[in-house]
């Protein structure tokens, strides 16, 4: 069983891969944990912004319902 990680450890990690675009193998090469152990804080990481995900969502919703109610209807014939 490898180290324990920080928070700040864990943190650094997850910038590493979803900024600067780092695989989670070159990650794990790098700083000693396992693959499958960044692979598991990556989902955990997606798992937990979901609030975020899905209120952004209802935003741009809502922005677009206005912006179709707002724009005139108009149809256009092809042939």
């Amino acid at each position: 069983m490898g180290p324990h990680p920080t928070q700040a450890e864990r943190d650094e990690i997850l910038k590493l891969h979803f900024e600067k675009g780092y695989s989670t193998r070159l990650l794990a090469r790098k700083t000693g944990f396992s693959r499958s152990e960044i692979l598991n804080w990556i989902r955990d990481y997606h798992k937990n912004s979901q609030v975020t995900d899905i209120t952004a969502k209802k935003s741009q919703l809502k922005k677009a319902s206005e912006a179709k109610r707002i724009l005139p209807k108009t149809r256009i014939r092809l042939r």
